[in-house]
């Protein structure tokens, strides 16, 4: 993964803290209301594109539990670098040339 991915990864676990300690320790102001809002349309966003993700013709693997936690929390950021690793595997296996025969 590059660095920024791991930056992006690191905001969105900010942003998830941020919003579960929100309902136990309310922030002061409009943030409150702020952060569930925006809390909750990510979620939403995220849960959306895990279901399209799922249902692409050429799904990049089974989805565990683990798959579906990881997917609400980072989206795309989570999915992307798979589907990425896939199309490697999928380019390399082709380049594959048979070996010589061998004069003896």
């Amino acid at each position: 993964m590059t660095l920024l991915s791991y930056f992006v990864r690191s905001i969105f676990l900010i942003f998830w803290l941020i919003f579960f300690l929100n309902f136990f320790i309310p922030l002061t102001g409009y943030w409150s209301l702020t952060i569930t809002c925006g809390g909750l349309l990510l979620s939403t966003l995220h849960l959306s594109e895990f279901f399209v993700v799922q249902r692409s013709p050429e799904s990049i693997r089974p989805a565990g539990i683990a798959d579906i936690i990881l997917i609400l929390l980072f989206g795309s950021n989570h999915w992307l670098p798979l589907l990425e690793k896939r199309d490697d595997n999928k380019s390399s296996v082709g380049s594959l040339t048979e070996d010589p025969p061998i004069d003896s």
